[in-house]
């Protein structure tokens, strides 16, 4: 029989860009059945040209992490399903955010606040949980009610000459499964209607 380790270390290396990146988790045994979880990434490059991009990989990351308080908070061990929305728009990446925002029907979302999406996007109701910060701006963090119990993380950055922007959906409940099966056909429509990648002028992406 295996035993686990109370400290286990991981260590994952992969090949980005123009160098290697190194993930090391740790995972630390706690009293009362916690544990304490720490990561670290390692970018071994020879120039400052992915200075930006590997700064987004790590504020991405700290986002799953927030994500993963909000489950471990108010959704611990019920089924999860999920799905995601990536849609595109003209640089500058605040004007993309703010276009988001107005065709959902958010205005200007504060921390605590309850929101509902207006009549131009599938509805959405929930609890702000997160509204950006000084440095990384475009980034909302919702505590969903429908169109099921769960979260929903927005974000927009800048990629190809574009700005990205990705919806992610994480639904939790007995009925999670069959809620996505449902919603998701119109919220990828609804994407693919006001956010659609642009095409470069020979045709080709």
């Amino acid at each position: 029989m295996k035993v686990w380790n109370p400290t286990s270390k991981i260590e994952i290396k992969t090949v980005e860009g123009p160098g290697k990146v190194a993930t090391e988790w740790t995972v630390e045994a706690r009293s009362g059945g916690t544990c304490v979880v720490r990561v670290v990434h390692r970018w071994f490059v020879d120039t400052d040209d992915w200075d930006q991009q590997f700064e987004m990989h790590g504020y991405d990351s700290n986002s799953f992490f927030r994500i993963l308080r909000l489950y471990l908070t108010h959704f611990c061990g019920e089924p999860s399903s999920q799905f995601q929305l990536t849609g595109f728009g003209a640089a500058p990446k605040a004007s993309v955010w703010t276009s988001l925002h107005d065709i959902l029907g958010l205005m200007s979302p504060v921390v605590g606040a309850r929101i509902a999406s207006g009549s131009t996007a599938p509805a959405l109701t929930g609890i702000v949980e997160r509204a950006g910060e000084a440095a990384h701006p475009e980034e909302l963090l919702l505590r969903l009610e429908s169109p099921a119990p769960g979260i929903a993380h927005m974000f927009a950055m800048p990629m190809g000459g574009q700005v990205l922007l990705s919806i992610r959906f994480y639904l939790y409940g007995s009925t999670a499964a069959s809620v996505v099966e449902t919603v998701e056909p119109h919220w990828q429509t609804w994407g693919a209607q006001h956010f659609p990648m642009a095409m470069p002028p020979d045709g080709n992406c």
